[in-house]
């Protein structure tokens, strides 16, 4: 075979094979790709459904969640006005009772003092009942020790006793005692004030000191009559023996 002969085979064959080559390469591509779409295909059918059941139960989740959410919310609202009511009522209840409670001090204050004042009142008037009943006994006796000591000297006169200056003496005595029992009056006749007992106690304390004085005095008269008179006796006495 001459060289041409032979060159024009070999680029033939050359050419057959580079053909063939391409066909072959084309049939595998071909392949692949039939291969990778049915891969995808495959991978798309199997995998489309999970996402898809997936974003469901979140967006199903999140629905949930919201509405707890929102039923949350909206009990914490309703406690906090029931809170908000509570506190008031309770508020409005302890104003009431301190209200009441100030009342029901002030008018126990109130009660306690006109008790009080009154108890005051009738302790005074107890009190001027008893002085008055000693002053006006204390005042019997008096008069009662001087009806004796004249009864004594008219029988000392009847002797022949002098007793002209014990009769006077015993006038001045019966007038003190006659004093006396005006004093003692005036602490019967005390008014007692129940607006303002302590006013009345200081009136009946100043009649109770003029009345005990009064009272002292007219004893001590009594006693002077009887103490100038005995020296009298004494001497009437003498002479009449001599």
């Amino acid at each position: 075979m001459s060289p041409l002969k032979s060159l024009l085979v070999t680029r033939k064959l050359l050419s057959m094979k580079y053909i063939y080559s391409i066909l072959v390469a084309l049939l595998v591509l071909v392949g692949a790709q039939s291969v990778r779409a049915e891969e995808t295909d495959v991978d798309t059918r199997s995998a489309a459904p999970v996402p898809a059941e997936l974003r469901a139960k979140v967006d199903a989740y999140r629905a949930e969640m919201q509405q707890k959410r929102a039923e949350f919310n909206k009990e914490l609202e309703a406690k906090k006005m029931e809170v908000r009511n509570l506190a008031s009522t309770t508020r409005n209840a302890v104003m009431e009772k301190r209200d009441e409670v100030k009342k029901f001090a002030s008018t126990t204050r109130t009660e306690l003092k006109s008790e009080a004042k009154n108890r005051a009142t009738e302790a005074l008037k107890e009190r001027i009942a008893k002085t008055t009943e000693q002053l006006n006994k204390a005042v019997l006796r008096l008069n009662d020790i001087a009806n004796k000591i004249g009864t004594r000297l008219e029988k000392f006169a009847e002797k022949g006793v002098d007793v002209t200056a014990a009769r006077t003496n015993l006038s001045d005595a019966r007038v003190k005692i006659s004093a006396a029992n005006t004093s003692i009056q005036a602490v019967a006749n005390v008014t007692v004030s129940a607006d303002n007992p302590k006013a009345s106690l200081d009136t009946l304390k100043t009649a109770f000191e003029t009345a005990r004085k009064a009272v002292q005095d007219a004893h001590a008269a009594l006693v002077s009559v009887i103490s100038n008179f005995k020296p009298a006796v004494g001497t009437a006495t003498s002479t009449s023996d001599r």
